[in-house]
């Protein structure tokens, strides 16, 4: 079995996720210990005991230790089943990273699978789900049809996504060493409608818009509301460069102005184009499980969290990832 020091590097809960990941494609059982002890609230929350158990309807998987609270995990994978399935994960809790633990072991199982997961699609501390479905999705190995029903924001969620996995050829390996230049901006400002008096989403666009002026490159940002189950708002943007996409969100919050969350979200696009890197760096770090041999990827920063990712494919897969400055090379 093996043994996973939960608290390594940033100690969060991509530890637990990614073992979930590889555990399943390798077949290996392991236990996580110290879990997410680095945090203000230790061990478990309700959106991990859901990545658990969301495993074992997926694939059989056996476990034991998986409570809230919980800093301690046993788990004994079992084999993706062919079907469809629902998981409300019950909160507010990520969609994206609920995704994190499941994608890989689907894409490596090569059967059809499809996906209605109720949550969080937009929250904080996670992939926007609009960030996911441009910009992580088309680097799946697999045909990933995905769907936006309804948005979810903290607390209630609610939020709802389909998504259908189905067996396609493989691709030619993956290099991006290099980016593109900047052709457009493309995104979209979102809000509930009970925020729609108040002109939320337009006025997170003219902030963005304003600040991003300078590159002198079209910038089409859509304005969207929507019926959510707990009033919120969010944009996200993405920069396209040739057959690069450099993606960049901000969350609006109490307290917290249209315009502001729209600064943030053109100033962030702003670092990471900054970098030169053909990925962002939220891309980069969920990207990695999904690396072959031969595949290569320039990032703009080794964040914890891909250290940690890197420590966790070691422990199941020994070293099949190298890092060369901010170079990660697939052996």
């Amino acid at each position: 079995m093996i043994e996973i020091d939960g608290s390594h590097e940033e100690g969060g809960g991509q530890i637990l996720r990614t073992a979930l990941a590889l555990s399943t494609v390798t077949g290996k059982p392991f236990i996580i210990r110290s879990i997410r002890s680095k945090r203000p609230q230790p061990g478990l929350k309700p959106q991990h005991v859901m990545a658990i158990r969301a495993m074992e309807s997926l694939t059989g998987a056996r476990f034991k230790g998986a409570d809230v609270a919980s800093t301690e995990v046993e788990f004994w994978p079992g084999t993706v089943q062919p079907g469809n399935f629902s998981i409300d994960i019950g909160t507010a809790g990520s969609i994206t990273l609920l995704l994190q633990a499941l994608m890989l072991p689907i894409v490596a199982s090569k059967k059809n699978v499809s996906l209605k997961i109720t949550g969080g699609t937009d929250v904080e501390w996670s992939l926007p789900w609009d960030h996911f479905n441009t910009i992580l999705r088309p680097f799946i190995q697999m045909r990933l049809d995905a769907k936006l029903v309804r948005r979810g924001y903290y607390p209630k969620g609610g939020g709802i996504v389909e998504l259908a996995f189905s067996d396609k050829p493989s691709s030619e390996p993956l290099i991006l060493k290099e980016r593109g230049k900047i052709d457009l901006i493309r995104g979209v400002s979102h809000a509930s409608y009970l925020l729609a008096k108040g002109k939320v989403a337009e006025r997170q666009v003219e902030s963005c818009q304003h600040r991003l002026s300078n590159l002198g490159v079209p910038i089409e940002i859509e304005v969207s509301y929507s019926d959510s189950f707990s009033p919120g708002s969010g944009i996200f943007i993405a920069a396209h460069c040739g057959s690069n996409i450099i993606g960049s969100s901000a969350l609006g919050r109490i307290g917290k102005t249209a315009e502001a969350v729209g600064e943030e979200a053109a100033r962030g696009l702003l670092d990471e184009l900054r970098s030169g890197a053909p990925l962002d760096k939220y891309t980069g770090d969920q990207l990695l499980q999904f690396l072959r041999p031969g595949d290569i990827i320039q990032v703009p920063e080794i964040t914890g969290h891909i250290k940690s990712g890197l420590y966790v494919s070691e422990l199941f897969l020994g070293k099949t990832l190298a890092v060369e400055g901010n170079l990660i090379k697939a052996l």
